[in-house]
């Protein structure tokens, strides 16, 4: 299920992932994936490998992420005439199906992958991508939407999200269960749309698709820093004088996500991550203490010890129920600062009651381990009083927290689901084993940048692994997270996308191959694909290694290969007119010997 996870709101987005092993044979090259590089072989052993960062052929009308049946007939393919091309509901309709029709329209073939170059054209018999190989004087005249069940007010996390499409000669043809498998397959079709010589076309295909985890979410972190309305709703897809989220603004938020089968579900992260709170109810954290004396303005989690605090949070909750109407809502209850509940003799106090202890003296003040005490009642508390609210629900409600309200053995319901973010796969094993369902984030915070190329450890994050046999279902699926400390709506979209596509891709499905960082074809229309003939290059625009034909299309390329000279590594750089060579290892008699005859030497 697709959600935006909004702490202070939270958003639940996505669909399927790919696996991280990558193998294929084009021409004469055979290229590997292997730990974060696409490593490429050439047929003569005259080239010992060349690693390169991105795919080194980007693929074609093809889904992302990769359905969990597809086949397709690359040899036989239709046309799709914009002009007469239509879309309609076959059966069942209703809004959320009939505006996504609309946008489809347009974005089928607005979006379509437009004319491409393959960068390993010039390679000994690598097969060309064309258009002519097979039949294609069958025009493809409609898409057909059929959906078995009426569609409901909401997206739910139980929603069915399958979805078929059967791309044939006499039409193409998209069943769902649900509307939100409708959505789901209308994407899918978008992609698998591709353009040549300003023709559509599209492959005779047949794809079977639904996700393999339930929660598929983005985290937003809009309490560190506000993010702009609009940038939320184009990352589905506000300024406020004050900057505060209105009903309003939440509402449209929540229907705008909806059309596009996605859950919006608010965290609001107590007791801990509160301090804001306290500038407009001051009364409702606990006042820190230095050396036996409350310290101004230095306040820390809420007050475990006072009514007033369970009073404000009902209240305040009561509210939330009214405006999100998803059935869960994330507590958060990570990183409480018990130092300052253990200074604060109030909770001192209210502590040793809750120990049967009737008082505590400044000498034998309680420890901070037995601070947890007070997080289980507060805990503890909360959720009860919750419950209660949640019975006027239809659904009830349902409880995420974080893992350190699993770690400190609070007391929760059986059914709450317990999002890990500081552990590894082995602590959420541990999780599930404990009867938890649960929510994967350690290695998904993106908003920690490093440096160089870093999306290969996301794919290479799988949290089905933490699974046994029959026990994948307790895993919800997982969620990547974008901190605001340091991020703003000015650079929140850029962070986000496309580093957490690579996320995306990889929580969704087990199939057959990743393609990393340009695996989505830009437009290309008006580039200037005129070769270049500078120094270096030969008169088609690369240069050759015997029976290796290497493109310079990015920068820096490197690669490392043996001949008669010796074993040696090559980086080029293209900087404006001036092409730098670097050579490590053993001196080199010539580089002239990689040239083939007549080409330009250094």
């Amino acid at each position: 299920m697709d959600l935006l996870h909004l702490t202070t709101l939270t958003v639940l987005i996505g669909s399927c992932w790919t696996d991280a092993s990558f193998k294929n044979k084009i021409g004469n090259v055979s290229v590997d994936y292997y730990k974060g590089e696409f490593v490429m072989k050439f047929d003569g052993n005259v080239v010992e490998s060349l690693k390169v960062k991105r795919s080194p052929r980007e693929t074609v009308g093809e889904p992302w992420p990769l359905p969990q049946r597809y086949s397709t007939d690359k040899n036989k393919l239709f046309r799709l005439d914009p002009r007469s091309f239509i879309i309609f509901s076959r059966n069942i309709s209703c809004d959320i199906l009939e505006k996504a029709i609309l946008r489809y329209r347009k974005i089928i073939f607005e979006s379509a992958s437009g004319d491409f170059y393959d960068n390993l054209q010039h390679t000994r018999s690598s097969p060309p991508f064309r258009t002519d190989n097979g039949d294609t004087s069958t025009t493809i005249p409609y898409l057909s939407v059929a959906i078995r069940h009426p569609c409901p007010d909401q997206i739910r996390d139980t929603s069915d999200e399958s979805y078929s499409i059967t791309i044939e000669t006499n039409g193409a043809y998209l069943v769902a269960s649900e509307v939100w498998g409708a959505l789901r397959g209308l994407e899918t079709f978008s992609q698998i749309v591709f353009m040549k010589n300003n023709e559509y076309y599209i492959k005779k295909t047949e794809i079977q698709d639904f996700p393999r985890f339930r929660h598929r979410g983005i985290l937003m972190d809009t309490a560190r820093h506000y993010i702009n309305k609009d940038v939320i709703l184009e990352i589905l897809g506000a300024y406020h004088p004050s900057k505060i989220y209105t009903h309003e603004d939440i509402e449209e938020i929540i229907e705008f996500a909806k059309y596009r089968g996605i859950r919006v579900m608010p965290e609001f992260d107590v007791p801990g991550h509160s301090y804001s709170w306290g500038l407009g109810y001051p009364k409702l954290l606990t006042q820190c203490y230095k050396n036996g004396q409350p310290v101004p303005a230095f306040y820390g989690p809420m007050d475990p010890s006072k009514n007033e605090t369970y009073a404000f949070l009902k209240k305040h909750f009561n509210e939330v129920f009214q405006v999100f109407k998803d059935r869960y809502v994330h507590l958060g209850g990570d990183e409480v600062p018990m130092d300052c509940w253990q200074s604060n003799p109030e909770v001192q106090q209210f502590v040793a009651k809750l120990l049967s202890n009737k008082s505590v003296s400044k000498l034998s003040k309680l420890s901070k381990y037995k601070m947890k005490n007070a997080l289980k009642y507060f805990t503890d508390r909360l959720t009860n009083d919750l419950i209660l609210m949640g019975r006027n629900r239809s659904e009830g409600i349902r409880f995420v927290m974080w893992e350190e309200v699993w770690r400190n053995k609070v007391p929760i319901p059986i059914d709450t689901i317990i999002q890990v973010w500081m552990g590894s796969i082995r602590e959420l094993e541990s999780v599930i084993n404990s009867g938890h369902q649960a929510i994967y984030s350690s290695c998904w915070y993106i908003d920690h940048i490093p440096y160089g190329v870093h999306w290969p450890k996301y794919y290479g994050c799988d949290p089905g692994t933490a699974a046994k046999q029959g026990n994948e279902k307790m895993i919800l699926g997982g969620e990547a997270c974008l901190w605001s400390e340091f991020v703003t709506s000015e650079t929140y979209i850029s962070l986000l996308w496309p580093r957490a596509s690579a996320v995306a891709e990889r929580r969704g499905l087990k199939v057959g191959y990743i393609n990393g960082p340009d695996y989505c074809l830009s437009d290309r229309k008006g580039e200037d694909n005129q070769k270049r003939s500078l120094m270096g290059f030969n008169s088609n625009g690369y240069i050759e290694m015997s029976n290796l034909s290497v493109l310079f299309r990015k920068n820096p390329f490197s690669f490392s290969c043996t001949n008669d000279l010796a074993i040696f590594s090559i980086m080029f750089t293209l900087s404006g007119t001036v092409i730098v060579v670097f050579v490590f290892g053993r001196k080199i008699k010539s580089i002239y010997r990689l040239l083939p005859k007549g080409g330009h030497s250094f």
